[in-house]
């Protein structure tokens, strides 16, 4: 496990995010991560909602998601724990007793304010496992990082236990229903655009469930759905060598012409002319 530990988590700051990270550009993560933001602010798309994420924060990345960084203050400070698939795969099986790494993925928030104790915990065990990953390796490095990794995902655990019962019984039925759509949009989307079906698995009308979204999330049901697909559409092209009739057949539309005419109706432009003028993306 130490091995794996020191093979397949790697640290970014500012400095290296801000050089990664293509501004303005959605795109499917590889691998799970955990941002600590200590400074400033970031502006985030993610799975269609904005979000600012603001100093004394704590956000977590999964790969399932559609992130889109949108702008970062100047004076921006983070530290990015990011941790390769297998990995998580190994945590799962490690936690299990536990459920610790369950509880992070099945969280229905990844984003939560933490105080000054908890952002200094954090921030403190990221920057000694980053210099002790950086440092030649040693008869104990393996065992000393792999205990520091689990610190941080124990930590990272209570901290979404804390935020979830402070929080449990602020929900709205609203904000229940909305959050209950968007999950089941990330699932469904590819497969299903009709409004009805995303109704009937909550068990409201389908002019109930628009009224609602529209309200909370100041979008209609049938908007964010075509945003969903969009979105996918825009990743698709850009980081994949797939044909138009590739993704249109995995997006479920008829044929590529269908797609192609959706496509540019909340774009502007046609797949192909997207695919010429963007650069391609890395999944990080």
């Amino acid at each position: 496990m130490g091995k794996t530990i020191n093979k397949n988590i790697k640290i970014y700051n500012e400095k290296k995010i801000l050089e990664a990270i293509v501004v303005g550009r959605p795109y499917h993560p590889k691998n799970s991560a955990i941002i600590i933001i200590k400074k400033g602010y970031i502006f985030l798309k993610n799975n269609l909602q904005k979000l600012k994420l603001v100093h004394n924060s704590i956000f977590y990345l999964y790969p399932k998601g559609v992130y889109e960084f949108v702008e970062f203050s100047s004076d921006i400070e983070l530290k990015v724990l990011v941790i390769d698939t297998g990995l998580v795969s190994n945590l799962a099986l490690n936690f299990n007793r536990f459920n610790t790494y369950q509880i992070l993925m099945l969280a229905s928030e990844n984003y939560f304010s933490i105080n000054d104790s908890e952002l200094s915990q954090m921030w403190n065990l990221i920057s000694v496992l980053e210099e002790n990953l950086s440092k030649k390796r040693t008869a104990f490095s393996s065992h000393i990082n792999r205990h520091l990794f689990f610190s941080i995902i124990y930590l990272s655990i209570d901290i979404v236990n804390k935020y979830i019962d402070i929080n449990a019984k602020e929900i709205t039925r609203k904000e229940e229903i909305a959050l209950g759509f968007l999950k089941n949009l990330a699932i469904y989307f590819k497969e299903k655009r009709e409004v009805k079906f995303y109704a009937e698995l909550l068990s409201i009308t389908s002019r109930h469930l628009s009224a609602t979204l529209k309200e909370v999330t100041g979008f209609t049901a049938n908007e964010l759905i075509h945003q969903s697909v969009i979105t996918e559409g825009k990743i698709l092209l850009r980081s994949s060598k797939k044909q138009i009739s590739e993704i249109a057949q995995e997006l479920h539309f008829n044929d590529q012409y269908y797609f192609s005419n959706f496509f540019k109706k909340y774009t502007g432009q046609s797949p192909s002319e997207f695919r010429m003028n963007a650069k391609p993306i890395e999944n990080k």
